[in-house]
């Protein structure tokens, strides 16, 4: 290990990137939970914030298959916030048809 980075003998990042993506998704949840009151907008900077510091990536091979995994985790991530906004449109609008406010 140098500097936070995980070295293997043979050059092969796939354990730094399965650390890489179980970080973002662990900062994902967290700062999504902690902060789940706040508007999609708000919890998009949050989420940029403190959920995209990808260090150490300058020093992976972009060819290796594995990298897809933190770039799918990266897109769930964006989804689950625009599903949660998507909900919250639809459930208000209900709001006002239903209560006619």
């Amino acid at each position: 290990m140098h500097l936070g980075y995980v070295l293997t003998s043979d050059l092969d990042d796939k354990v730094e990137v399965l650390h890489m993506r179980n970080s973002v998704c662990a900062k994902v949840n967290s700062v999504l939970c902690h902060f789940y009151k706040c508007t999609p907008l708000v919890k998009l900077k949050l989420l940029r914030a403190y959920c995209s510091d990808f260090y150490g990536s300058t020093l992976w091979n972009l060819s290796d298959s594995s990298i897809e995994e933190v770039c799918v985790a990266w897109r769930k991530t964006r989804i689950r916030i625009a599903v949660a906004y998507s909900l919250r449109l639809v459930s208000s609008h209900h709001w006002h048809v239903t209560t006619g406010r």
